[in-house]
């Protein structure tokens, strides 16, 4: 449970390092690609772009899935690099469990091991608003909830290890009524049931 985003370079390295050869799958559910250049400064909307190039330069596989996507809060740019380094894209308006399953499907079969992260703006603004980026749109937390229940079955059935999650960018200071805290408890909790799931044998 992290601050900025940027706790996802860190919990991507983490996982890396644990096991180099081991092959990561990495799914953000977020408004945002946080893609944005690192060659000066590093920052909550750089920690895919670090996992990216610092991949690409060790020829490792770069396996990145980017779901709830704002498109008018991401630049042509981002989306360009999101191209170019094979990002998957799911836009917000386009979210749904069965949506949300079918973008990642082709990732899946060349990872060994899943990374789940979740920022708090990738939900409506009348259910988390105390994030530093409120969504105008963003996606219902009980689509997600769908999905994150779904992704524990598939995770199953191609024997992938989902080994660490993490929830970022819930900002106490804009959470006055305490709604994101209590939907992050929940996103906390569901994360939870579906690693414990997707880890059981029939």
């Amino acid at each position: 449970l992290g601050g900025g985003h940027d706790i996802a370079w860190a919990s991507w390295q983490g996982l890396h390092h644990a096991d180099t050869d081991k092959r990561i799958g990495i799914i953000n559910l977020d408004a945002h690609l946080d893609l944005r250049c690192c060659a000066e400064v590093t920052s909550s909307g750089t920690p895919f772009r670090q996992i990216a190039e610092y991949s690409n330069a060790r020829n490792i596989p770069f396996h990145y899935c980017c779901l709830g996507v704002s498109e008018a809060s991401n630049t042509q740019a981002l989306f360009s690099y999101a191209e170019q380094s094979g990002t998957t894209v799911l836009p917000d308006y386009a979210f749904t469990d069965t949506a949300a399953i079918a973008s990642i499907a082709p990732m899946l079969g060349n990872i060994d091991s899943l990374y789940v992260t979740i920022c708090m703006d990738a939900f409506p603004a009348s259910s988390a608003p105390g994030v530093s980026a409120p969504a105008a749109i963003g996606v219902e937390p009980a689509a997600v909830i769908r999905f994150l229940r779904k992704l524990s079955e598939v995770v199953r059935e191609h024997n992938i290890t989902w080994e660490i999650s993490d929830i970022a960018e819930l900002n106490p200071t804009y959470d006055n009524s305490g709604k994101t805290a209590r939907l992050a408890a929940r996103m906390a909790f569901e994360l939870t049931l579906a690693m414990q799931r997707s880890q059981q044998h029939t």
